[in-house]
């Protein structure tokens, strides 16, 4: 069966050519996020952060990612920004490639490229970049440096500053321009203004090195966590003067001037930041930050450190109370242990949240957010002290080494294991529970131990709360979960319990790997030996067994969702069972290392290594056909499962470089997956969510439905025109664009204006015409004399005339804002005068026509309402400053026969 069976499909297999097929591996969140040193934004708001080939913007009031910079094709080795251009940055690739990005727009401006990979941007300033070029064979590295704003994009062109045969460690200082390089016992400067060249030894191999950034000193860091300065090292001078410190008790890893050089920071595998202050060498602690520390960046004004650490988080502290601003989590790994070994749980994909569950180093799990690529939720299992450096006893601390969660979610089990050659291993079964309320699981049983020997697969029953256990002992448990109600005197709350329902075996074979069947009836149990026993779940008896081609363990097994079949995969052959005959259909010579089913379609997804081939494949594959319909090659893969996204399921997978990879069509369908920058709708957030597009930091927020005369609101409350070109000439719209928009808003501020005092008017008005009447009304009563219903024809027409002037004065000054008469709005208005452009001086200064029979006033003196006496108005003169009128104070007596209110003149209005 082997030959005839396995031959055909190997030929099929090896002969496929690779990419064939419109499948690609495409990468869509994940990476390590620390592997160069942040960098701020000019206001502080903002930090950059590579992410393989990628660059990310994160804001530090939320810790959202608002940006994402595209365009090189291997790993950014460095970052900066350019001074001459704050709203520039300037990244350095493996790739060759050096670019210059306007990061608001999210575009590259320039690129310059290079036959050789750059592995590192020292320094940036004056329209210089200092790049560090990756040597011959006998020439280790190249500093070259490269004019920004040369005509030439070739950098291999541009002048060579120094060579080194062997470098650890190097550092450029601006101020003195010399480099200085550290290998093993040995350091160099090289004083790139006299071309000379001083060597040092050194008591330990050199680590880390930081510049001062003002004066002539730089600090180095070793192997034993000793902190040496170096005073007069960079000058002409020949004498050395040192200054040592020592508090890290493994090597340093990090060290960082602050923009001042009044402190040093420095961290190393103690997960402890110490901060130096230069002059006193005193030390300040902010211990436990979870990893050890990768590189340390402080803000130009000091207020602000961010920390990367080996675990892959970023944390951005305040200087003055080091408490946390923001932290930014990639995927969780444990420093200390390799990548390949630090997933062993796989990818699973939670039935609740559709976000991924996978290990977080050996003492947890984390919960990954896809589509917003961030960290979502951290679960300790085991609980344990973090112990770093090395020792000279090896510890033996327990691990998470399987879990899987139930068909809805909302129960979890894992099993951690504690391998002890001279107490025997640990081993414990733990049971979780989802809390909505707290929206974490909670431990609700443990079971230790729950096999005498190692537990080699945890799998979940597709439709009950059941999960099934198989060990090396040979044995196969079922563990069923019952929910209780816990009643207490105030509430009560429901609880599930574990226990063991059925056990069992199959020749006491060791026993390695096992899967559900899609409807439950069946659990198929892989043995050591090659074979495939089927087991019925509801009568917990053998059904059946199955060949597995070669002599290798089953380690992988997966069931068809929509067929009947069965996929089983070892170290050495890859088959496919027909459940309904029992026979083998395909097989072929193929290293499986993970295994996987489309939820709703008959397809397998398959990674690993075919036979003759050195690099790993990703295999779509038809279980009702003889060969894959898509092989893709690509790295080593920790993990594979399927991701529901708008209705349609897709092979996600994890590689070794802690990237998200989803094999699909189309290169933007899944591009909402890849940073929360990327999607239309968040590109619309406010200030708070990321930087400010161009147009509304000039023009403010514009809503969507508003006319064109509504209301602009201003970003930040700065007037548009202080900010408006102090952009690069690139960024700005057309000119014609900018008008319309610019008078709008100058008109709005200038309406609003007018509105208010016109309101004010309105209201002073209303106010004293209420106080002249109650104080008319109360003279009347005193005096003892009738009413009188008018005053004379004269004051009336007078009172009158200075009403509708009024109105009309304030009418057309409103007309005037409404239909832009600019010279309207350039002269004041006076009160008592009319103001008339066209009339001018004999000196060419516009004058005021006064009306007649009204007091003439200056611009400079505003006359005032004069105090009523409930008489005769007292007529008013520039130098006066009458009061205004205020209410007449009532007798509170009321005299007989008087039917009617005393009616008082108004008082003139000018």
């Amino acid at each position: 069966l082997e030959a005839v069976s396995t031959l055909p499909f190997c030929i099929k297999l090896d002969m496929m050519v690779e990419g064939s097929s419109s499948m690609k591996l495409l990468p869509i969140a994940g990476h390590y996020i620390t592997d160069s040193a942040a960098v701020f934004t000019s206001d502080n708001r903002y930090f950059f952060s590579t992410a393989g080939p990628f660059i990310r913007l994160f804001s530090i009031a939320t810790g959202a990612c608002v940006r994402l910079l595209e365009g090189h094709t291997a790993h950014v080795t460095g970052l900066a920004l350019n001074p001459a251009n704050a709203l520039q940055l300037i990244s350095t690739s493996l790739d060759g490639t050096l670019r210059v990005w306007d990061y608001e727009e999210a575009t590259c401006l320039r690129t310059f490229t290079s036959t050789r990979t750059i592995k590192q941007l020292l320094d940036v300033r004056d329209n210089t970049a200092w790049v560090v070029l990756k040597g011959s064979k006998s020439i280790n590295v190249q500093i070259k440096s490269l004019l920004l704003k040369q005509s030439s994009d070739n950098i291999d062109e541009s002048k060579q500053l120094a060579s080194f045969h062997k470098t650890a460690v190097l550092a450029y200082h601006g101020a003195t321009q010399s480099l200085v390089a550290g290998h093993k016992r040995q350091l160099s400067i090289v004083r790139l203004g006299t071309g000379t060249t001083v060597t040092m030894a050194v008591a330990q191999p050199i680590t880390q090195l930081a510049m001062h950034p003002k004066e002539a000193v730089f600090a180095s860091g070793d192997i034993k966590g000793v902190i040496t300065i170096w005073h007069d090292a960079l000058s002409e001078s020949s004498k050395e003067l040192t200054t040592t410190m020592h508090w890290h008790s493994h090597g340093v890893t990090s060290l960082c001037y602050t923009s001042e050089g009044s402190y040093i920071l420095s961290g190393g595998t103690e997960a402890v930041l110490v901060i130096w202050h230069v002059e006193t060498r005193e030390p300040r602690f902010l211990p436990r930050l979870g990893g050890a520390l990768r590189h340390i960046t402080c803000n130009s004004d000091d207020t602000l450190y961010t920390i990367c650490l080996n675990n892959n988080t970023i944390k951005t502290i305040y200087a003055s109370s080091l408490e946390p601003a923001c932290i930014v989590q990639g995927i969780q790994c444990e420093d200390n242990l390799p990548v390949r070994k630090a997933f062993p749980c796989g990818l699973q994909t939670d039935p609740r949240s559709g976000q991924l569950l996978l290990n977080e180093g050996s003492m947890g799990l984390q919960v990954y957010d896809l589509e917003h690529d961030k960290h979502s939720m951290s679960l300790k299992v085991v609980s344990r002290t973090q112990v770093t450096g090395l020792r000279k006893k090896k510890t033996h601390p327990s691990t998470v080494t399987l879990c899987r969660l139930s068909h809805d979610g909302t129960c979890l089990a894992t099993v951690e294991e504690r391998r002890d050659a001279r107490f025997g291993n640990d081993i414990r079964l733990k049971f979780w529970t989802f809390h909505s309320e707290s929206s974490s699981y909670v431990l609700s049983s443990c079971v230790e131990p729950p096999h005498g020997r190692k537990v080699a697969a945890l799998v979940a029953h597709p439709s009950q709360q059941q999960f099934a256990t198989v060990s090396f002992d040979g044995t196969v448990k079922l563990w069923e979960g019952t929910q209780s109600v816990l009643e207490t005197e105030d509430t009560s709350t429901l609880r599930w319990t574990w226990a063991c329902d059925a056990v069992l075996s199959y020749k006491s074979i060791k026993l390695s790997s096992a899967a559900y069947s899609p409807d439950g009836s069946l659990l198929a149990v892989g043995t050591e030996t090659g074979a495939v026993a089927l087991f019925s779940v509801e009568q917990a008896q053998l059904v059946r067994v199955l060949l597995h081609p070669g002599s290798q363990a089953v380690h992988r097994l997966v069931f068809s969702s929509t067929t009947p079949h069965l996929a089983v995969g070892s170290s050495s052959h890859l088959a496919i069972f027909d459940l309904l005959t029992c026979q083998l259909l395909h097989t072929s010579t193929f290293a499986v290392h993970h295994l996987a089913a489309h939820p709703t379609e008959a397809e397998f997804v398959v990674a690993g290594k075919a036979e003759h081939q050195r690099r790993p494949v990703v295999m779509l594959w038809d279980p009702t056909q003889a060969a894959p319909s898509v092989k893709l090659p690509g790295n080593t893969m920790l993990g594979l499962t399927y991701v529901v996204s708008d209705g349609v399921a897709k092979p996600v997978g994890l590689d070794d470089t802690l990237q998200m990879v989803v094999v699909s069509e189309d290169s933007e369908e899944y591009s909402h997956l890849r940073s929360v920058a990327k999607n239309a709708q968040l590109a619309a957030q406010d200030d708070e969510q990321g930087p400010s597009v161009l147009y509304r930091r000039i023009f403010g927020t514009l809503a969507v439905a508003a006319g064109p005369t509504d209301a602009v609101t201003m970003a930040s409350g700065v007037p548009p025109w202080d900010t408006m070109f102090t952009a690069p000439s690139h960024t700005l719209p057309p000119i014609n664009r900018l008008l319309d928009d610019f008078l709008a808003q100058t008109l709005h501020l200038s309406l609003g204006s007018t509105q208010r005092t016109l309101q004010d008017t309105l209201a002073g008005d209303d106010d004293d015409n209420e106080g002249q009447s109650d104080a008319g009304m109360d003279q009347a009563e005193d005096s003892n004399e009738p009413p009188h219903d008018a005053m004379d024809s004269e004051t009336d027409d007078e009172q009158v005339d200075v009403d509708a002037e009024m109105a009309a004065r304030l009418a057309a000054r409103f007309d005037d804002v409404v239909h832009c008469n600019f010279d309207s709005l350039l002269v004041p208005h006076t009160n008592g005068a009319v103001a008339t452009p066209k009339a001018k001086s004999a000196n060419g200064s516009r004058t005021l026509k006064t009306p007649k029979n009204k007091a003439a006033t200056t611009p400079q003196e505003t006359p005032k309402r004069a105090k009523s006496t409930g008489k005769n108005k007292a007529a008013i003169t520039p130098q006066e400053t009458p009061k205004t009128p205020k209410r007449a104070k009532s007798t509170g007596k009321k005299k007989a026969g008087s039917s009617k209110k005393t009616k008082t003149p108004k008082a003139s209005k000018t």
